[in-house]
């Protein structure tokens, strides 16, 4: 019983999950009060989808001093690799982190199962194996 567990701990427990998405849906729900630095989890899978709205975007690469387009349907680690770049990577499922990208500017769609709600609305970074731009362009620390 997940919610008994969280409703008797002290108020600074640290709450850690990894497991399948019934699991997962059950330990959000039952620890949804608490502070999400005290919330940790690792996902088997992420459901990913494409949206209907999904367009192409620029990611303006500050680093290396290039420009990449991404097509709808493509994620923005694919468009680079294409382009001859070799960004991290491991998952390319948006499960692990291993891409995660500082974001100079624009932005981001969130679709990984990553980051914490803080750090979506952070901007700060991204994981660009599976998210995307909200916007025409983004601009990158690659």
């Amino acid at each position: 019983d997940i919610a008994a567990v969280v409703d008797t701990a002290p108020a600074d427990t640290h709450f850690y999950c990894c497991g399948p998405k019934p699991l997962m849906d059950a330990f959000a729900k039952a620890t949804a009060r608490i502070a999400t630095a005290n919330i940790h989890t690792e996902h088997f899978t992420n459901a990913v989808v494409a949206k209907d709205d999904d367009s192409d975007f620029t990611v303006v690469c500050a680093r290396s001093n290039r420009s990449v387009v991404v097509p709808k349907g493509v994620s923005i680690l694919a468009a680079l690799e294409a382009e001859g770049m070799a960004p991290l990577c491991s998952c390319r499922e948006g499960i692990c982190g291993t891409c995660e990208t500082n974001i100079l500017a624009g932005q981001p769609d969130h679709r990984d199962a990553v980051l914490t709600p803080d750090e979506r609305e952070s901007g700060e970074t991204m994981m660009i194996c599976v998210s995307r731009a909200k916007g025409k362009e983004i601009t990158l620390d690659i």
